[in-house]
Order: structure tokens, then sequence, then C-alpha cells
């Protein structure tokens, strides 16, 4: 009898015991934890660069997702509620973000405060992206932490020019691992973030344009600025194509006008000021020489108002008329082309325009401006058109509208990886310096100072196309940098 006594005691004892774990694992599961505010902010940098990526749905919601996981597993909760949006923020002026943590509704559970933020340096063009989270329960704060890291493109155009830095599926990457960092979920680094990998820029193209072959376009001189420059187009230990591009004197006779000495003397007599416009038309000549023989000239013609000030030296222009380019063999006329460049926001929903004193008119809550360089013409009665857009990073040239090549603007030379058009950024980001080479022709042995850039050509190309595409490439160059 005592036996079966003390046997059900124990019983009981092993059931209270059993039972009190399964309440507390209960009640430790039944907590939730509530994201209350979650920001997103970005200083002295565009959305060009870097776009609210946010404002996708399914990138918001694919993030939110992975959040919940990690905090449902670091806490043992089973419910985790975000706010209705991502607050976003640009600050254009000097500034820091504003971090301030949201009511919790409940002091039992789990509050979360997750601030995103994206900045330029204070000095240079070095980009940090930071993360900090703070976390409170019972109105105490239990953790604080901020991850820090430099985030660096390994394409040198993407500091000098609108290229978007990564994609969407990139940006949550990026975001998610200093998350977990800031959680405890992963190790701590200080290592930069790497973006810009020229292997997905090309799986890129390819996916458009299937069965091209890379080459590789080396240059030497201010290309992209209507400077002199040397090019050479290689496959593998092939030369296809070798050229070299110098501009040529251009004799100005503009036509003399009274305007300026009518307005200073109208000052001179009633003490006020005035402005005055004068419509000059410009003219910018070039050659394109072949090593293995043959030659294109390029002239451009255009109209440009420009406007003076009789109360400052402010000098202000305007082109009036599209820039038309005319193509020669010798004198002869081969063919003829048309420049335009285009600036095309890539609006959202809530896409809206904001000034600041500091900047002046910006577009918050975009994609990013578009800005694109476009040449359409004839060469050799062969209808043509080529355009480069920055914000993805790659020109496409068609013959008789079909795709003929396409060159990436990435410079992949090992040896010169921080230069682009000649503009260079220094090692630790502080500086890019660089200009317009005019004085004799850049050379193409000196290894260190070419950049090499990826060429995509149909396959099965002839010396005749190739040839084609280098001509149609410049009169691209050539409207850019003349601009």
């Amino acid at each position: 009898m005592d036996n079966l006594f003390k046997f059900s005691l124990s019983g009981i004892r092993t059931s209270l015991i059993i039972l009190i774990i399964v309440i507390q694992q209960t009640t430790v599961y039944a907590q939730e934890a509530r994201v209350v505010t979650f920001n997103h902010t970005i200083r002295w940098l565009n959305e060009s660069n870097f776009p609210n990526y946010f404002l996708m749905t399914e990138v918001r919601d694919s993030i939110n997702n992975e959040i919940r996981q990690n905090l449902m597993l670091k806490f043992k909760v089973n419910k985790v509620t975000f706010p209705e949006k991502v607050e976003y923020c640009i600050i254009t002026g000097f500034g820091k973000p504003k971090n301030i943590p949201g009511n919790p509704v409940n002091s039992l559970d789990y509050t979360i405060d997750l601030f995103s933020f994206l900045t330029r340096a204070t000095a240079g063009n070095a980009v940090f992206w930071s993360v900090n989270i703070v976390i409170r329960k019972d109105g105490n704060v239990i953790l604080d932490k901020e991850v820090k890291h430099e985030i660096e493109n390994s394409n040198s155009a993407a500091y000098m020019s609108s290229l978007r830095w990564f994609p969407p599926h990139e940006f949550k990457k990026i975001l998610m691992g200093m998350v977990n960092e800031a959680l405890g979920l992963t190790s701590e680094t200080t290592d930069k973030i790497v973006v810009g990998g020229i292997e997905a820029k090309e799986q890129e193209v390819l996916s458009w344009f299937p069965n091209a072959k890379t080459c590789v376009l080396k240059m030497n001189g201010s290309w992209l600025s209507s400077g002199n420059f040397s090019a050479q187009l290689q496959n593998g230990i092939d030369t296809l194509v070798q050229s070299v591009y110098k501009n040529s004197p251009v004799l100005e006779t503009n036509r003399i006008s009274f305007k300026p000495v009518l307005a200073n003397l109208f000052k001179d007599v009633t003490g006020i000021g005035t402005t005055y416009t004068i419509t000059e038309k410009e003219r910018r000549r070039g050659v394109l020489e072949f090593q293995k023989g043959g030659k294109l000239g390029l002239e451009l013609e255009w109209f440009e108002d420009i406007t003076y000030s009789t109360n400052s030296d402010r000098v202000e222009s305007r082109i009036t008329v599209p820039l038309v380019g005319q193509l020669f063999d010798d004198k002869v006329p081969v063919g003829s082309f048309v420049y335009e460049r285009v600036s095309q926001v890539l609006t959202t929903s809530k896409t809206e325009e904001k000034f600041s004193w500091a900047s002046g008119s910006y577009t918050k809550n975009s994609f990013g401006t578009a800005l694109i360089h476009r040449i359409r013409g004839t060469l050799n009665n062969i209808p043509f058109n080529a355009e480069y857009n920055e914000l993805f990073g790659f020109m496409e040239i068609k013959l008789n509208n079909q795709t003929q090549a396409v060159m990436i603007f990435q410079n992949c030379n090992p040896e010169n990886l921080r230069s682009f058009s000649k503009s260079k950024i220094s090692k630790n980001k502080l500086f890019i310096s660089g200009g317009s080479t005019n004085i004799g022709t850049p050379s193409l042995n000196n290894q260190s100072k070419t950049e090499w850039y990826p060429f995509l050509i149909r396959e099965n190309a002839t010396s005749e196309v190739l040839i084609s595409d280098i001509e149609i490439l410049v009169c691209l160059f050539f409207g850019i940098g003349n601009m």
C-alpha cells in the first residue's frame, strides 16, 4: 500500500513538472514581437544610384518575412508584426537621421525599432550603410546594436555617373546580412561589401542578346568627353579592329553682334543692368582612322543661345537645335546622324518633387532618373541607331534595327580598375581626377593606363560589320562629349 501511495505521489509530481514546463513554454511563445519603427534614410546620395526599393511590395514583404523568421527564432515568439510601411527620408544637407523609437503597444511584448542609413562620406565619395536595431522588453532596452559597412562598387563608373549600384535582390541580401549581424545571428565583421560584379551584367545582356561573343574593347584617352583616344577590339589574342580618334581644329566665323555694346551703353546711361542673348552656330570636327586603312570624318553642328548679363559674369547657354552630325569618307558624304539626350524619371505612385535649401529641387520616391544618350542615322545607306543608358551602364548598337553589339561601361583592366574615360578615383575615394586629352594620341602600349570594356558582338560578325560598330560607337561618343 505504501509503495502504491509513493508511486502515485511520484506520478503526480512528474505530471506537475511536465504541466509547468508546458505552461512556461506556452507563455513564452504566446508573446509577440512588434516592429514599431522601420526607417530607411539616404544622405548625400541620389535615387538613380540608390532607389527606394521598399516601394516594391514584393521586396518589402520579402524583407519583412525574413526578419519575422529570424525574430521568431531568436526570441521564441509566435507572432511578429510590422508597420504598414517603411518610413523613407532623403537628407540633402548637413544633418543626421532622426532615429526616434516608437511607442510600445504592450510592455510585455518585444518592441523593435529598426533604422537603416545609407550615406556618402562627409569627405570624398565612399558610401557607407549602417543598420541600428533597438529592442525593448518590459520597458528596458535589451539590445541596442549598430552594424556599419562600407559599400564598395567594383565599377569605377558608379562613382562618376548615375549608374544604379545594385538590383532589388542584392539590396535585400545586403540589408538582411546587416540585420542578422545586429541580431547576433551571424558573426560580426568590418569587411567592405563589394557590389557591381561584371559577371551579373554580362548575364543580363546575354539574356536578351543570346549567342553573343564577348570581346574586349581596350581604350586609352578621354573617349566620353570628346578627347583624343585610341581603341582596340580584341578577341583573345586576336586584334579585330584597331583605330585612333583625333579632334580636328575648327575655324569659327561667328557673326558680329552689337547687342553687347548696346546693353553696356544702356547700363552706363541709366544705371540699370540688363541681359542679352546671342545665337551662335557651333561646329566640332574629328577624324577616326583605322590601322588597316580607311578614315571616317565627323562633323557636328548646332545652334546655341548664349545669354549674358551686364551685372555679372554669369553666362547661360541653351541648345536650340538638336545636334546634327555629318559623316565623310575623304570629304565625300557617306552618312549623317542626329544626337539627342533624354532625361526620364522612373516614377512610382509615390513620386513627388521636393525642394531643399541645400540642393534645390529633387525627386523623391522614384526608381531614379535615366539619362539616355541616343543617335540615329545612316552610314553607307544603312540605317543605324545606338543608345547608352547611364542608369543601367551599357550601350546597344543596331544596324537595320538588329542588335549588332553591346558595350558594358565597366573597366575590367586589373591594373587600372579605378579609371573611367581617363577620370580616376583615388584609392581612398577622396578625389576624382582627370580631364580631356586633346594633345597627341594616347598609346595602348602601357597596360597600366588602358581601360578594358566588355564588348559583346554578334556571332560570326564580319570585319565590315565590326568596323561599322566602332564607327557608330565613336559617333555616339562624339555627340556625348560635345553636348
